[in-house]
């Protein structure tokens, strides 16, 4: 059967190729379909869209979106939804916080006496969205740390002098702007997050599904995800979170999932299209 890959990074976050590039990458593995889910930026789908069709490839609209709630941050994949004016003004608005962010924690870090140009970071996103990758990233190419994981164990960890959290949204009020978009609301590499505890909630919230299938979850951690789907009614898929050459996987390809978890993802899809259609409050 074929493979895909729900979850990958372009320029236009904080990944190293562009969706064309990624387009081309997909083919080469013989992967049958791709998702570009960059952070809270949609504006790499045109491009990755064309290069799709142009080379026969099925494309899954994506994006990743952070919220930081009760304390901890998660990341929200959302799939198949529609490009309304509603929903692009969301990911507009957290796309600004998060530049406002970027600013901030490059102030910090030239207080610690780093020298580090704001417009530098901003040059490695190709219009999109800034993250610490944009930052690890400029600082590596200005000799200012020797590697970028360097940098996520030290200045710019989680609750490290330079961290502050991503802009947010509370969870159901995200869920449900989702599916008034038409799309599909899914827990992003949830052995990553390590709050397994909110994900009953997130799932009455109106989750849709996790990302159990991921390149660091191991077999009991797949296991113990895909329990908790059938035991909330979520769908499970699975990506690579592919961003480039500096963390595996390192190629596109390397990791791949079933065709049939992008056939549970469509059938998610039509359920919330058909739950769409029969309420009225959704409207633009």
């Amino acid at each position: 059967m074929p493979e895909v890959d729900l979850h990958i990074h372009s320029n236009f976050s904080d990944g190293e190729l562009s969706p064309t590039e990624i387009a081309e990458e997909v083919k080469k593995a013989g992967l049958a379909a791709f998702s570009i889910t960059d952070h809270d930026t949609i504006r790499g789908l045109p491009e990755a869209k064309e290069a799709a069709e142009r080379l026969g490839l099925e494309f899954v609209p994506g994006v990743e979106i952070s919220i930081f709630f009760d304390n901890a941050s998660f990341h929200i994949l959302a799939y198949y939804f529609e490009q309304t004016p509603r929903f692009c003004s969301l990911l507009e608005e957290l796309t600004q916080k998060r530049l406002i962010r970027a600013e901030k924690m490059v102030e910090r870090i030239n207080r610690l006496g780093y020298k580090l140009d704001i417009e530098d970071v901003i040059k490695t996103s190709s219009r999109g969205s800034i993250g610490r990758q944009n930052i690890a990233q400029t600082m590596v190419k200005k000799g200012l740390s020797e590697s970028t994981s360097a940098l996520f164990r030290g200045l710019l960890r989680k609750g490290g002098p330079a961290y502050i959290p991503n802009p947010t949204i509370d969870p159901k009020t995200l869920f449900d702007e989702i599916h008034i978009a038409g799309g599909v609301a899914v827990l992003a590499h949830p052995g990553s997050t390590r709050h397994d505890e909110k994900i009953a909630g997130f799932a009455k919230a109106g989750l849709d599904g996790i990302e159990a299938y991921y390149p660091t979850h191991i077999k009991p951690q797949v296991a113990f995800y895909e329990n908790l789907a059938r035991k909330y009614n979520l769908i499970v898929t699975g990506g690579s979170d592919f961003h480039g050459r500096w963390r595996y996987p390192s190629k596109l390809g390397q990791f791949r999932v079933d065709y049939s978890i992008l056939a549970s993802l469509k059938e998610r899809k039509r359920a919330v299209d058909e739950e769409k259609s029969s309420k009225t409050v959704y409207k633009e």
